[in-house]
């Protein structure tokens, strides 16, 4: 095990990752009233996209789902409006056209009991695809997440939602701490968001046109149209601490874990699918999750992103980040302000950084620079061996 000493760097934040069998922590907290804990769960915002690819790589492993299939072969009722050809890849790779529905999902809709009555289902099946002139792929920050729950609940034996088979087959199997949908007796584990003075817009505007200024040393943001419109909008129709929103499925945005948990995930992906000496997903079902990565311009963020068939991001030098250090062969996705689930397969590590300061930093740099010490760090070791 490694444990390494960071400054305190933010009010509360918690690291794991994984290195073949080697495990190193960091914990850290500034303000008096929070108590770090190894079983602390933070809200992983965004990069809760990430944990909804387990279930897909489950059932495809299990032959139940396949990629490049019509969503519709899986849910009938989907096909209305124009949306009969879209594939279950073009959704992962978020150009399935749902980016905005109408009207929009409320809280009440995302309880458990709710999804099951197809309330969701509902409003998805009526809405129309709409793409952008120069690409088909638009970032679906919250949408992808309801659209994944209501295919994975049809196809799945026992008509489950994602928040559950996470919780039957990744969380109590593999004994990692990640949820959407924290159960009520596990609540006082959650850990509040903060939001950032810097997370005003004026002030985001200003540290991504000059980025070396301020004091913020923060690599120029092209997601700057993301933070001035979805952000803030988001944060005050959202209460993020309630524990309706903890309770409930939101699968893009609202999951719930620790660092340790996260990281456990990522271990069972660098492992070749095993835990334990367990073989919990195929190899070949794993090889095709990570193939064919395609760079493309995201009408949303502004940017060039390169999702593979698994829907996760591959950190190359095709993925347009102007961070050096973000191409260096990690696969994964980072969340709204500044969590990170990365994992990389040639080196066996999976890394995890969940903060609960929000961030104005949509490049996550902070993430990526702690990852990219601690790849040093391996290197280092590994040389003197």
């Amino acid at each position: 095990m490694w444990n390494l000493q960071l400054p305190r760097i933010q009010p509360q934040f918690s690291l794991k990752s994984f290195q073949q069998h080697q495990m190193c922590n960091v914990y850290s907290c500034s303000l008096f009233r929070y108590k770090i804990q190894f079983i602390s769960f933070f809200n992983q915002n965004n990069f809760q996209k990430i944990i909804i690819q387990f279930h897909f790589l489950l059932l495809v492993d299990q032959g139940l789902l396949k990629y490049d299939e019509k969503v519709a072969k899986y849910w009938p009722e989907f096909a209305q409006n124009g949306k009969e050809n879209i594939t279950l890849e073009q959704v992962l790779r978020h150009e399935g056209g749902l980016a905005r529905i109408k009207p929009e999902i409320t809280r009440n809709m995302f309880q458990r009991e709710s999804i099951k009555q197809n309330v969701i289902g509902e409003i998805i099946e009526k809405q129309s695809p709409k793409w952008g002139k120069k690409s088909t792929r638009e970032y679906h920050a919250g949408t992808r997440g309801y659209i994944l729950n209501e295919i994975v609940r049809r196809v799945d034996p026992q008509q489950r939602t994602i928040g559950e088979i996470l919780k039957q087959e990744f969380t109590d199997k593999i004994d990692a701490d990640i949820y959407i949908g924290v159960p009520k007796e596990k609540m006082k584990q959650c850990v509040d968001l903060i939001f950032s003075i810097s997370t005003n817009p004026l002030w985001a505007y200003a540290h991504s046109i000059w980025p070396n200024r301020f004091g913020a040393k923060v690599i120029v943001n092209p997601f700057i149209q993301m933070i001035l419109h979805y952000w803030t909008n988001l944060t005050k129709k959202i209460d993020f601490n309630s524990e309706s929103l903890r309770t409930g499925e939101a699968p893009s945005f609202n999951g719930q874990g620790s660092a340790r948990g996260l990281a456990k995930l990522g271990n069972l992906l660098v492992q070749n699918g095993k835990l334990n000496g367990k073989q919990f997903i195929s190899q070949k079902t794993l090889d095709e999750f990570h193939s064919e990565p395609i760079q493309k311009f995201d009408n949303m963020t502004r940017s060039i992103t390169n999702f593979n068939k698994g829907g996760n991001c591959l950190y190359d030098e095709n993925h347009n980040n102007r961070a050096s250090f973000d191409k260096d062969g990690f696969v994964g996705w980072q969340g709204m302000g500044g969590s990170v689930m990365n994992w990389q397969p040639k080196k066996q590590i999976a890394f995890s950084y969940v903060p609960n300061l929000m961030d104005t930093d949509m490049q996550n740099v902070k993430g990526f620079r702690l990852r990219a010490q601690l790849v040093k760090i391996i290197n280092d070791l590994e040389k003197k061996q």
